[in-house]
């Protein structure tokens, strides 16, 4: 079975490039956080990791990067719908193309998680589409994303089986339906009248032969 890929990474290079020799107290308190968070992360404390990039972002309300990072440490725990939320937000700030794409691979990749647990047939069609839309638009910023063209190309063929077998099981509900029995006659008043119609003929004509009858004994 295909896996499907993650850009489950923290924003961490350019934090380490920008800070790795400046002293700690030179440090702006958010990028400070930042680093907490990151290692935190690393050592798969994701809890933790996000209570960092909270202090992150109480600190500076714009940082793009912590807003991303906190989005990872959810979707790390799981919390796919609060990961879908924050990976929104990160995308309102963020002007990087690459990071830009990570957001969306990764919104994407959680839309297609959600198809595959999803039971109902039309909201896991639903959720494929999203996904198929966000690795466009990963790819859009990116478009050397490898992992985001691999992960449409399978969501993509997810959908069209899914099409396939919402047509088979249309078709099968339709042959399965009772069909439409012929209502008895409940309005048998042409019958009736019919019978009394016959009926006045008969009479008319076993009287027309009485009359002739006693018209050749006359005679």
């Amino acid at each position: 079975m295909k896996r499907v890929r993650l850009y489950l990474y923290i924003y961490m290079a350019a934090v380490m490039l920008m800070w790795g020799n400046v002293p700690t107290s030179a440090q702006s308190r958010d990028w400070v956080m930042m680093q907490k968070g990151n290692r935190a992360f690393n050592q798969k404390k994701f809890e933790t990791a996000g209570g960092h990039y909270d202090k992150a972002l109480e600190a500076n309300s714009t940082n793009a990067r912590a807003v991303f990072n906190k989005a990872n440490t959810l979707l790390a725990q799981n919390k796919l719908e609060d990961a879908l939320k924050g990976y929104d937000n990160a995308l309102q700030l963020e002007k990087n193309n690459l990071m830009r794409s990570m957001a969306h691979h990764n919104k994407g990749f959680i839309h297609q998680t959600m198809a595959g647990a999803e039971q109902d047939s039309k909201k896991r069609t639903e959720q494929l589409k999203a996904a198929i839309d966000d690795y466009k638009a990963a790819l859009r910023e990116n478009p050397g994303s490898d992992a985001s063209r691999y992960n449409l190309a399978l969501c993509q063929k997810q959908l069209k089986n899914q099409k396939s077998q919402n047509d088979q099981d249309n078709q099968n509900n339709k042959q399965k339906q009772p069909q439409p029995q012929p209502q008895p006659q409940t309005d048998n008043k042409p019958l009736i009248n019919y019978a009394r119609q016959a009926e006045q003929q008969t009479r008319q004509k076993m009287q027309e032969r009485v009359k002739s009858r006693a018209l050749e004994k006359n005679w």
